[in-house]
This record gives C-alpha cells, sequence and structure tokens, in this order.
C-alpha cells in the first residue's frame, strides 16, 4: 500500500497476494516435496500442503473483506483440519498465532509485519521443539527475522529465555521430551531435556510429536512407546502382500489399505531398495522379497523354545509315529516355531510359519488354559474364527474346555482345525511358572483319537512337555502343574 505519511502500510490486500503465490508455488512443487518426503516420511507432502493452500484461499475469498489478522487466523484453521501428520499442526499453529499478533487492525506497517512472522516462528517452535541448524522451517525463518544488534530470529536481551537445544541431531526431525501425563513420561530417542513450554500437541486426542516443516518422522505417542507411522504403514503393505494374493500393484494396495497412491508407490521402492519386495519385470507388481525370508530364518535361529525343543520334539515324533509341532501365542494365535514331520514316507507340508486360531488347535487351548485371568478373559472376548464344523466358538463352552484342560495337563483338538486331523498338546513353561508355548503330536483323526486319546499319547506328550519345561527353566514348578 503507498505510504501516506511517510510511512509503509501493509492491509489484507497485501496478505492476499502473498498467499496466492505461495499457493502457487507450492502447487508448482507439489511433485518435487512428495519426492523428498518419500526418502523420510509417507511421500504425501506435496499432495497435503497443495490440498490445505488451496482450500485455504477458497476460503478467504469467501470471508468477504476480513482483516489481515482474520484471514491469517483462517488459513491457519483450514491447514489443521486438511493437512495430514505434523504439518497440519505445525502450519496451522504458526499461521493462525501470526493472525492473533495482528489483532483486529485494518493495516500494520513493516515492524508489524515483523512481529508477525516472528510470532508464527514461535509457535512452530514451542510445538515442535525444533532449533536453528536442526533443518526444519525454523531455519527458513530465522535468517528473515535477524536485525542488527540481536539473536537469532530478532531475539534480543530481553528475549533470553530458555530454548530448546539440539545437540548431535539430524535434519528433518527434531527430537521431542513428552510431559508425564495418563500414559506416564517417556522420552523419544535422542530428545533434548525441554526448554520452551509448550513442545507437546494434542491433535484429536493423540499426542502427536510433531518434526519440523520438512515433515521427518511422524511420532504418535501410545502407551509408553514411540511408533512412527510410515513405518507402520510398511509393515501394513507387507502384511497385505503375505495375506492373499502373491503380486500386487500399488493401485491395489493403496485402494486396500485406503492410502493415496504415491504414498504406497514411495513407501515400495524404500521397501525395495532393502530387498523387503521385488518388483515383477512384465507386470509391474509387487510380491514379498528375500530379506523377508533371511529375518525369519533369524528369528527361528534365535527363538530359545524352538531351540530348545528340536531334540525333544524329535524324540517324541519318534516314539509316537505322529508328526510333532511346536507353537506359541502370538497375538490371538498360535505360531508354529518347529515342526517335525512323521517318521515315514508319507507326503507331507511343513508347517513352520504357519498361524492358527488359539481355540482351532490343541496346541492354543493348552497354552490359554494356564495364561493368566485377564488375559484369558480378553482372548474369549476376542475373534474365535470357526474354521470347520467342530471348532469351538461358543464362549462358555470354551471355557470350559480350558478348566478341563488346566487341570488335565493336556488339551485336544478333534477336526477343529481341518477335517480329518486331531491333535493331543500339552504346555510348556519358563522359570516363573508362566506358558511359553506348547508341544504335541498331530495326525489322521483315525489313529489320535479313535476311541479318545490312548493313555500312552496323553502320558508321553506330558512328559515331553515337562522335560522341555525343565530344559526352559521351570524345575519343579513346571512339574507341581
Amino acid at each position: 500500500m503507498e505510504p501516506q505519511d511517510g510511512r509503509v502500510r501493509l492491509d489484507s490486500g497485501f496478505i492476499f497476494r502473498w498467499l496466492e503465490e505461495l499457493a502457487t508455488q507450492v502447487r508448482e512443487s507439489r511433485d518435487y516435496l512428495t519426492q523428498l518426503d518419500a526418502a523420510i516420511g509417507d511421500a504425501d507432502h506435496g499432495i497435503n500442503m497443495d490440498r490445505g493452500l488451496t482450500a485455504a484461499v477458497q476460503k478467504i475469498r469467501e470471508l468477504g473483506d476480513p482483516c489481515p489478522g482474520a484471514i491469517l487466523q483462517a488459513v491457519g484453521t483450514t491447514m489443521l483440519y486438511l493437512v495430514g501428520g505434523a504439518a497440519g499442526p505445525l502450519y496451522g499453529d504458526g499461521f493462525r498465532n501470526m493472525g492473533r499478533s495482528l489483532g483486529e487492525d485494518a493495516e500494520f506497517d513493516p515492524e508489524g509485519l515483523l512481529r508477525c512472522l516472528r510470532a508464527g516462528l514461535e509457535a512452530i517452535q514451542a510445538m515442535g521443539a525444533a532449533s536453528e541448524g536442526d533443518k526444519t522451517i525454523v531455519d527458513a525463518f530465522a535468517p528473515g527475522l535477524c536485525r542488527p544488534g540481536t539473536g537469532a530470529a530478532g531475539r534480543g536481551p530481553a528475549d533470553d529465555g530458555p530454548r530448546p537445544s539440539a545437540p548431535g541431531r539430524r535434519g528433518g526431525h527434531a527430537g521431542h521430551r513428552a510431559d508425564a501425563g495418563p500414559q506416564g513420561q517417556g522420552e523419544l530417542p535422542g530428545a533434548p531435556q525441554r526448554g520452551a513450554s509448550g513442545s507437546r500437541c494434542h491433535v484429536r486426542g493423540a499426542a502427536v510429536l510433531g518434526a519440523g516443516a520438512s515433515r521427518g518422522p511422524r511420532w504418535v505417542w501410545r502407551e509408553r512407546s514411540a511408533v512412527i507411522q510410515s513405518v507402520l504403514r510398511a509393515a501394513r503393505i507387507l502384511q497385505e502382500l503375505g495375506a492373499g494374493s502373491p503380486r500386487l500393484g500399488v493401485t491395489e494396495l493403496a485402494e486396500r489399505l485406503g492410502l493415496a497412491k504415491a504414498t504406497v508407490y514411495g513407501l515400495l521402492r524404500s521397501l525395495e531398495a532393502e530387498e523387503f519386495v521385488e518388483r515383477d519385470g512384465e507386470t509391474g507388481k509387487y510380491r514379498l522379497g528375500p530379506a523377508l525370508l533371511r529375518l525369519g530364518n533369524a528369528f527361528l535361529d534365535n527363538h530359545e523354545l524352538r531351540a530348545r525343543s528340536l531334540l525333544w520334539a524329535e524324540s517324541l515324533a519318534g516314539r509316537l509315529v505322529e508328526a510333532v509341532r511346536v507353537g506359541v501365542l502370538n497375538g490371538d494365535s498360535v505360531l508354529i516355531v518347529h515342526h517335525v514331520f512323521r517318521p515315514d514316507n508319507s507326503v507331507q507340508i511343513l508347517e513352520v510359519g504357519a498361524s492358527i486360531p488359539w481355540n482351532a488347535c490343541a496346541l492354543g487351548k493348552a497354552i490359554v488354559a494356564h495364561v493368566g485371568p485377564t488375559r484369558r478373559e480378553e482372548l474369549l472376548a476376542g475373534e474365535l474364527p470357526q474354521l470347520t464344523g467342530r471348532t469351538i466358538v461358543d464362549r462358555g463352552e470354551l471355557g470350559a474346555t480350558l478348566d478341563r484342560v488346566a487341570s488335565e495337563g493336556f488339551a485336544t483338538e478333534d477336526q477343529e482345525g481341518i477335517v480329518g486331523e486331531a491333535e493331543v498338546a500339552a504346555p510348556v513353561f519358563e522359570h516363573l511358572g508362566n506358558p511359553v508355548g506348547a508341544i504335541g503330536v498331530a495326525g489322521p483323526v483315525e489313529r489320535l483319537l479313535q476311541d479318545g486319546p490312548s493313555k500312552e499319547v496323553i502320558a508321553t506328550v506330558r512328559e515331553v512337555a515337562r522335560s522341555l519345561s525343565r530344559d526352559m527353566g521351570a524345575g519343579r514348578l513346571a512339574r507341581a502343574r
């Protein structure tokens, strides 16, 4: 606006033109921002920022003749609700604090603009706990706010209060410390001691610890542990690829997971680089990669129950001439960690790595019968899949079955997982007397349960389970059970 008294005055038109130019530049750089974000985040930053700023400009046009402060607050509110991840709260609070600093005045001078920008920076720093040198939006703001004779971002002698420090941190993500709250106190890796207050941001009930404007990893505070959303999404992609179809394309995965195709593509490229997935050259679709096999083998090699069960399982299979399985409770399913074939020439399929609903196998019932009452109630209240017509899904009947298993020391499965197959299993305990898994024999129902389980089978399975429990440190406690 032209000065009338020798002083430059700025108004709503200046703010609107600035925001339009910002929205245009973000739209033109949308793909580039998304590409940058793919390396450290969810590959959606450019998309989210474009969507938020486009909606913000449209919102301003609908306001009529607002003052500069009202424009900035409207932009902040729009960004907060439309831009995902840490960027929404960071930009949203920044713009809204800028608007509050201008108040309801129709015009402001360059000093007011400096105060406005500094207010935005302070809001971003309070939420993200980032400092200069962390390679975040702070490093874009601060140089323009420095004045001769002051510290960074216009801080003078009166501004010598505590500031967040960031020793040894690298770009994109600024460390954070979570205040003690309902979930207790916790600290993210490499977090500095809190300086200025307000470094925690609550968004729709979840404590999302914001990174800088470049959107480093998105931290979500959940029950004393920090999780990164992009890692969770990558894990969901792997689970989807391993759930059914051997090959899936970007569009198919995006639809199944409810994610943007750009997000899925960025995550797949990262997974492919580490060989967790591989891309079919002809179809362009993705499948699980060899790195997962290496990790799976490492898991089995380092699993104590499996390692200690090798000789006992081999012995049990030889004594009863049946296949032997060793399983552990994994969520609401039993994970088979060791499988010995029946010692004959029949064709058999290795079941190591198979996951079976706990209510549909003797291994699962043998374990759950001895877990604590709270865990048992959780499992009984959860989903109980019915694999065959004989699978027990009635909670009352299943509870009574568990009581009987706990009393007798063994469990049976009569065609509850696969029609025609049966199993007899007993629990394995560790040094504190807690169940760590189960071992059992599996075979055709006409051999194992023709007239109910034979005394020989029951006695042999329980004996081997007790021996394995002693190897796990249970000692007399397992025998007392």
